[in-house]
């Protein structure tokens, strides 16, 4: 055996400098005569050499160690695959039962020829020559990684090639393709979807391109998807001049309030930010300036006026509001009263051109000096004035009109007047008598105390009207106490001469003033 390795390994020497061919055959030939040599052997049940299988041992083979490793481990390959062809064929004449297993491969040998002869040789040589088989299984299996190994330069590599290709051209994730963005599940494309991607939602249209810098419109709510594809939430979006707001969920806010910052905003219809605009709703009316800040607690001035916005923002409509040591009205509409007479709880009050009521100063009116008390209430500082003011208000709402009332002591008693009865009973409270007595009319009265023009009216003077045919006891202001069934209380009452009378609306009381009646003042001062 010692011989018979030894020139094994003088083949293999001769194999690796050069004489390749020429030892392969030699090799190749050596190993198919042993081997045929074996499988005759097994055939006849009979083993005269075992020596000649051990030619190819796993030992033997792998003795060699001159030259590079790659051309022993193609010289092992040829080796085992010659062993291996012939005793696959030599098996298969053997085994009856496994004739026909198996395919034939491109070249003719058996598809499955390694578990073929392992197979067969297993059942027929296992008494016989129970080493010698084994050494040749062994030697297949050893060389089986490096006939792979060169065989995936060939059919094999283009196969794996394939499947790697095959691999890699799975779309998954975002694709950019034709200027477009899509999304790709294990090659399936996402439509008409919407999909969270890094924390952040995105749409993908019917066409599965990426919604960018698009609103989108559906639930009865608007969304925009910016311009890398995620969708606004909780943010502000400008364009066109305007700023709008999309919250949580991405949904645009709209016709609602948002809270930030210390401040209010609106969104009104279209989403669009409230700017320097008014809002109302509620009954109440608000206001919001630069930025959409809602104002609250201040004051806003235009169209030469001023307005005030309390809290909650909501504008100050027929109220005071009070501050720095003084007290500010504002009126119908929101307007703050500047530099004007305010009539309330039967009181005239004067309010100068900051705002600020007139309070233990002197106010001013056609003229003629008035007196603001600590409460704001003006008076003349005459008492027969102010007196038959006091009781004039008394009759307030009392009795509708009754035409020839108030002249004897069962009428008045039943607050039953007409105007010029009303007025004469007033000042007779205060101790001054008009002319005409207790039977007094507008026709008599017009000559009682002393006349003036219009333009120097006073607080308590009489003034007639329609041409002498009605009279009122001014209070200042432009307001005045008479009774008629044109006042608010189809009696006694208080109008202001701007006010229209009821059955005439193109007209106003002051329209209808008496400047003179028979070359008299149809303004009469009689305390």
């Amino acid at each position: 055996m010692e011989r018979l390795d030894m020139n094994v390994y003088k083949h293999f020497k001769m194999y690796k400098k050069g004489k390749k061919w020429c030892c392969m055959a030699l090799t190749t030939l050596a190993a198919v005569t042993g081997v045929f040599a074996t499988t005759q052997f097994a055939k006849a049940d009979t083993v005269s050499d075992v020596s000649q299988v051990e030619l190819v041992s796993p030992t033997d083979a792998n003795v060699a160690s001159e030259g590079s490793s790659n051309t022993e481990t193609v010289s092992s390959e040829s080796i085992a695959a010659s062993v291996q062809s012939s005793i696959n064929s030599q098996a298969s004449t053997v085994a009856a039962d496994s004739a026909t297993a198996g395919s034939e491969s491109p070249n003719g040998q058996p598809a499955n020829s390694n578990n073929s002869v392992k197979n067969t040789t297993s059942d027929s040589t296992q008494s016989a020559v129970p080493s010698a088989s084994n050494q040749v299984v062994n030697v297949s299996d050893m060389v089986k990684d490096d006939v792979t190994s060169d065989a995936s330069k060939g059919s094999n590599t283009e196969a794996v090639s394939m499947t790697s290709l095959a691999a890699t051209t799975t779309k998954d994730g975002l694709v950019s393709e034709n200027g477009n963005t899509y999304y790709y599940e294990k090659g399936k494309q996402l439509k008409n979807t919407f999909k969270t991607i890094d924390g952040k939602m995105r749409y993908f249209q019917a066409n599965g391109v990426m919604a960018k810098d698009y609103f989108y419109q559906n639930w009865g709510h608007t969304y925009y998807f910016q311009k890398d594809g995620s969708r606004l939430d909780d943010g502000f979006y400008n364009n066109w001049g305007h700023v709008y707001y999309f919250g949580d969920g991405g949904v645009r806010l709209d016709n609602g309030f948002y809270s930030n910052w210390g401040h209010v905003y609106y969104f009104g219809n279209g989403g669009v930010r409230l700017d320097n605009g008014f809002y109302q709703n509620w009954g109440n009316t608000y206001y919001f300036g630069d930025g959409g800040v809602r104002l609250d607690d201040g004051f806003y001035q235009n169209w030469g006026n001023t307005y005030y916005f309390g809290d909650g923002g909501v504008r100050l409509d027929d109220g005071f509001y009070t501050n720095w040591g003084h007290t500010y009205y504002f009126g119908d509409g929101g307007v703050r009263l500047d530099s004007s007479f305010y009539f309330n709880w039967g009181n005239l009050y004067y309010f100068n051109s900051d705002g600020s009521l007139a309070q233990n100063q002197s106010v001013w009116e056609n003229g003629n000096e008035y007196w603001a008390g600590s409460d704001g209430a003006i008076t003349t500082g005459d008492s027969a004035v102010e007196t038959a003011i006091s009781a004039a208000k008394t009759q307030i709402g009392l009795a509708p009109y009754t035409w020839g009332g108030g002249r004897t002591a069962a009428t008045i008693a039943a607050h039953q007047f007409d105007c010029s009865s009303f007025v004469r009973w007033a000042y007779a409270q205060a101790g001054v008598s008009l002319n005409g007595g207790l039977w007094a009319t507008t026709y008599t009265e017009i000559y009682s105390g002393t006349g003036v023009p219009v333009s120097q009216m006073k607080r308590g003077d009489l003034f007639f009207m329609d041409d002498n045919g009605h009279v009122g006891l001014y209070l200042g202001g432009g307001w005045f106490i008479h009774d008629s069934p044109s006042s608010p209380t189809q009696g006694v009452g208080i109008n202001n001469l701007d006010d229209h009378l009821p059955a005439y609306p193109n007209l106003t009381w002051r329209n209808i003033i008496t400047a003179t009646w028979n070359g008299v003042y149809g303004v009469r001062r009689v305390a």
